[in-house]
């Protein structure tokens, strides 16, 4: 069991089921998980057994499911340290004024006292402890970045025309969460376009909601909540700015970062040395080409979503680049080819086999092992389900498991979050750098900078009835909001 000194560690964000404290001088994060206040955590020797089998089987789930989908180059892997029950209570008390009143409904289970250590990733990885400049890091939800999600009975028209995340905003404004509909469009994100791309990053930081938070040196200073526009132009102004201030306006230092945003997006993950240029030539090759789009060598998008507020002013035939971290993303999600009600029917029979024959639920791996040949089948698009001993129905049932593996691995990816850390270079040192680097033509500025995915955690079986229930509430929203408009 490792020693914690409370006084290192100190508030740094978190979701619906963990809390993340980070160290403040060491590349090192905690997740800590977390439970509702309501609730009573009792915990006995069986049920450690299992919280630690669970954590474990967590890792499996990253290092053998999630980084091949997603690359091994965008992907860490965390371990599992032991934290004495006295440091939780102790952090749970200390994190208490830092946290979001959203967020206090749960807290920090102190019984479960095993948590997972991952890196820093508001630092650059690895770090540069040579260079005194600060580190900015960016954290972007980019979402489901699909159209083919929509359940049947919703019209053929909406299925093909609108976003999940779009369809959602009304959802969320009319529950309160946020006062305004976010212009913000996966689509258009993940378009591979630059100027819809642009368009897409602008939205976030018009109105980050929970998709956009920036760090420095591991402090948040810009999120849903403090989006002061002015005063984030001020803040990075010294960092993005141009070397030569009569050359670049004060006003543009966050247009500066948007584009070195763009550019990182749409970078495959072997080149070193990036140019941005907020001005890129068009694509010279803008034809239809079947043979690319088809063996998976690049993404192309020329679809728009129907909420989307960009303009076109012609049909884009832009492609994201094999190995980009939103190609990566995008594969994954796409290895799920269903929406959720046809999910839920698949769940459906598989509980059913699951009651009448309960030695199947093991057989079945439903929550894992990842590291079974069940799991690991389910990255090969071309793999067939294999003819179950028992015959017709234990292939249906085998059939029916793969594919709802595949939805809940595209799950994953679509709350997945991307992590860029950037520090300004003042000079870069000869022979070869340790760090990959983006230099912004317009403001004549250098940066190291480290991309990483975070919040890879598996999702559970047993939540695809509540997946339903809210897809079906939020669509249902929607349409009467866009038919009384």
């Amino acid at each position: 069991m490792e020693y914690l000194d409370l006084s290192d560690w100190e508030y740094r964000n978190e979701g619906n089921a963990a809390l993340v404290v980070a160290h403040k001088t060491e590349n090192r994060v905690l997740r800590l998980r977390k439970r509702d206040r309501s609730s009573i955590s009792q915990v006995n020797h069986v049920h450690k057994e299992k919280i630690y089998k669970d954590a474990q089987n967590a890792l499996d789930y990253m290092e053998f499911i999630m980084k091949p989908v997603l690359g091994a180059a965008f992907i860490h892997k965390g371990e599992l340290v032991q934290l004495k029950r006295e440091f939780l209570q102790e952090i749970k008390v200390r994190v208490k004024n830092s946290r979001p009143k959203k967020r206090l409904i749960t807290e920090v289970d102190e019984n479960l006292l095993y948590a997972l250590q991952m890196p820093d990733f508001c630092r650059l990885q690895p770090p540069m402890p040579s260079n005194r400049n600060p580190t900015f890091a960016i954290e972007i939800k980019p979402k489901l970045g699909l159209l083919s999600w929509v359940p049947n009975s919703v019209s053929d028209k909406m299925k093909a025309s609108v976003c999940r995340y779009c369809v959602i905003q009304h959802h969320k404004v009319a529950v309160g969460e946020w006062k305004h509909i976010s212009k913000f469009c996966p689509i258009d994100l993940y378009s591979g376009d630059h100027s819809r791309m642009v368009y897409a990053l602008n939205a976030l930081f018009e109105n980050p909601q929970n998709n956009l938070m920036i760090f420095k040196d591991g402090k948040s200073f810009f999120d849903g909540k403090n989006n002061d526009v002015r005063e984030l132009e001020r803040l990075l102004l010294p960092y993005f700015g141009a070397t030569c201030t009569t050359q670049f306006q004060s006003d543009n230092s966050i247009s500066a970062l948007v584009n070195i945003i763009q550019r990182i997006l749409v970078a495959t993950s072997n080149s070193a040395f990036l140019k941005c240029d907020p001005n890129p030539p068009a694509l010279t090759n803008r034809h239809t080409d079947t043979s690319v789009g088809s063996n998976g060598i690049r993404h192309r998008t020329e679809y728009k979503c129907c909420q989307s507020g960009f303009k076109m002013e012609h049909d884009s035939h832009d492609y994201l680049s094999h190995g980009s971290v939103l190609y990566n993303l995008i594969q994954a999600q796409k290895l799920n080819s269903l929406n959720v009600e046809s999910v839920y029917h698949l769940y459906q029979r598989i509980q059913t086999e699951i009651e009448t024959n309960p030695d199947q639920l093991d057989l079945l791996k439903i929550d894992g092992p990842y590291n079974s040949s069940e799991w690991r089948s389910i990255l090969n698009r071309d793999n067939q389900t294999a003819a179950g001993s028992g015959g017709a129905s234990s292939e249906e049932v085998e059939d029916a498991c793969r594919k709802v593996f595949q939805f809940l691995v595209a799950t994953t990816a679509k709350d997945t979050s991307i992590m860029i850390a950037l520090q300004p270079v003042d000079e870069l040192e000869s022979g070869t750098p340790s760090h990959r680097i983006i230099h912004n033509l317009t403001t004549d500025r250098k940066y190291m900078f480290s991309i990483s995915l975070v919040d890879l955690d598996p999702k559970p079986f047993i939540r695809i009835p509540k997946y339903f229930k809210r897809e079906t509430e939020v669509v249902k929203l929607y349409l009467k909001n866009t038919h009384d408009a």
